[in-house]
């Protein structure tokens, strides 16, 4: 039985709350990581800080004022793009390609 598109939604709005709070959680954690467990050079935790911030508005996308609520979908997007953007412009910057 194919699913109706209620919950291909529910499922999805479920998806992006569980990759808010993974957003949330794992990129403090992965700072650590990476500067204490198996130092890196090129980590920063000011952009950590920032994707770990831009994962906040996807946990409460419930509250948002109703004229907002059809942007959570294409926030996602930008959120999960804005990860690779940093991550791609701090590569370039200590020469990684």
């Amino acid at each position: 039985m194919k699913p109706s598109g209620n919950q291909h939604a529910a499922s999805d709005h479920l998806s992006m709350k569980i990759a808010g709070w993974l957003g949330f959680s794992a990129h403090p954690i992965y700072y650590l990581v990476w500067t204490y467990l198996i130092p890196q050079p090129y980590d920063n935790l000011f952009l950590r800080l920032f994707s770990s911030l831009l994962a906040i508005p996807l946990i409460f996308a419930d509250f948002w004022p109703q004229r907002l609520r059809k942007w959570p979908y294409p926030y996602w997007q930008f959120k999960g793009g804005s990860g690779k953007f940093l991550t791609d412009g701090h590569f370039e910057k200590y020469g990684f390609r």
